[in-house]
């Protein structure tokens, strides 16, 4: 089982959060002892790069140390008020206690009592076998030992039903089981359809390990065959001639196949009610409801979920494109549709290289997969994390290469559009009479090219400055 959060949360004290020395612990044959009864140092080893470094421990707080004794003055001091003192926290246990850091040659060690040093080593190697031999997509994680907890506790569930000689709880467990294969299938994660291959499974396994179950299900088939059956007679009217020859078909049947048949007398009978057919309508009706509300739950979570990871995806991006604009985001404040076209270009390069990424569209189906049969909220967020650092990180590589080229020609059509609004306004003072800047006749003076603003130059000087 793999969990998102539990390679976006944090490690569990007891296993991961150790330092990346913790593999050589009692293994390497030069550790050195501090004392030769209580405390164990073990070196540094730098092979395992999923350790993190203990935390050091709290330091000493000297100023609360009592004082040496000191030799009594000769007269007698008044008594001096002694300040109320807050009760002093109980003391950590010393198996409680984490490690403590120290650094020594250049290395950085971490020093336990030799009975907590040994719990910490042995802890941490049964988390890394544990995760390797489950297949676990990181290390093993206080959320990730709930999960299996949890997994466990609901194998122990269906198993205690199978066994159950109530035959509802026998149907609750199959029905865990069709209902899991179907919201499997529902949510894209089978290719085929579980139900459509059940009959055949259920019937070679029965065959071989169950040959009571065949029995059984050729009764029940029967039974509900028939009962079908009589019905469509009694429908048809009794008292017709095609009801006649339907009963009579029927009975052939039912007596060549069960040895038994129904008759007349009997089927206009009221049949008596069956309490464990009753029973197990009940439970089918409640377990139906249930699965209506959980699915409605379960959807609204997703929904939820998935809108607030959508959400944190644009943000990223938004703030990408806009970090990518940013060296020459002075100059478009003059442009602000040129700006608004750079960011519309942007955004549909980046939507193409998401849609057309194969391997980046595999990354992205698999953390949703994930996210869909996460156990907790916790995991999923992690899976959310993840989802928003893939599109980040493709954004981010996809602006350094398009965002240039795009900025280079946005660049080129506002100086080629400023050249020829600066031309046609030096053709008009040059037939007014007044160059740019003059003064005019009637003591005005002649507009100056760019109006005061941002011209195409600086803008052109401004973008290679910063591109080239």
């Amino acid at each position: 089982m793999e969990e998102p959060g539990s390679v976006g949360a944090a490690a569990s004290p007891a296993a991961t959060t150790i330092s990346a020395e913790i593999d050589t612990l009692f293994a390497d044959a030069t550790g050195e002892t501090e004392s030769s009864s209580t405390e164990t140092t073990s070196p540094a080893s730098e092979t395992n790069p999923q350790d993190s470094t203990v935390q050091p421990s709290s330091p000493i707080d000297f100023e609360n140390e009592p004082a040496d004794d000191e030799p009594a003055s000769e007269e007698a001091a008044p008594p001096a008020e002694k300040p109320a003192v807050e009760a002093a926290p109980p003391p950590v246990a010393e198996e409680d206690r984490e490690g403590e850091e120290y650094e020594q040659r250049g290395k950085k060690w971490i020093r336990y009592p030799e009975a907590r040093g040994k719990e910490v080593f042995a802890g941490y190697q049964a988390a890394r076998t544990l995760s390797k031999e489950l297949g676990l997509d990181g290390p093993v994680t206080p959320d990730t030992i709930k999960s299996l907890a949890s997994d466990k506790t609901l194998l122990d569930s269906i198993d205690f039903d199978t066994m159950s000689a109530d035959p509802a709880e026998q149907a609750r467990a199959f029905s865990y089981l069709f209902k899991t294969a179907r919201k499997a299938y529902e949510g894209g994660h089978t290719a085929y359809n579980p139900h459509e291959t059940m009959a055949d499974a259920l019937l070679h396994a029965a065959s071989t390990a169950a040959p009571e179950v065949i029995q059984g299900l050729e009764q029940r088939i029967n039974a509900h065959t028939f009962d079908n059956l009589y019905k469509k007679a009694v429908a048809a009217g009794l008292d017709t001639e095609a009801g006649r020859e339907l009963l009579a078909s029927v009975q052939r049947a039912d007596q060549a196949l069960t040895g038994n048949y129904r008759k007349r007398a009997e089927l206009t009978k009221q049949p008596a009610p069956d309490p464990l057919s009753e029973r197990v309508q009940q439970i089918e009706r409640r377990e139906q409801t249930i699965e209506q509300q959980e699915a409605a739950q379960a959807k609204a979570e997703w929904d939820y979920w998935n809108n607030g990871t959508k959400a944190a995806i644009e943000t990223n991006i938004s703030g990408a494109i806009a970090a990518a604009i940013k060296p020459v985001l002075t100059s478009l404040k003059n442009f602000p549709e040129t700006r608004k076209n750079v960011e519309i270009r942007l955004r549909e390069e980046l939507k193409h290289v998401f849609l057309t990424d194969q391997r980046f569209a595999g990354e992205r189906e698999r953390f949703y997969k994930q996210a869909a049969i996460a156990g907790n909220e916790s995991i999923r967020d992690g899976w959310r994390a993840r989802l928003i650092q893939l599109y980040t990180s493709r954004a981010e590589q996809v602006l350094r290469e398009k965002a240039p080229a795009i900025l280079s020609e946005s660049a080129t059509a506002i100086k080629a559009k400023s050249d020829k609004t600066h031309e046609r306004l030096k053709g008009t003072q040059s037939l007014r009479g007044t160059p740019a800047g003059g003064i005019a006749p009637n003591g005005a003076s002649a507009p100056t090219p760019g109006g005061g603003k941002f011209d195409s130059k600086s803008w052109s000087q401004e973008f290679d400055a910063v591109f080239s």
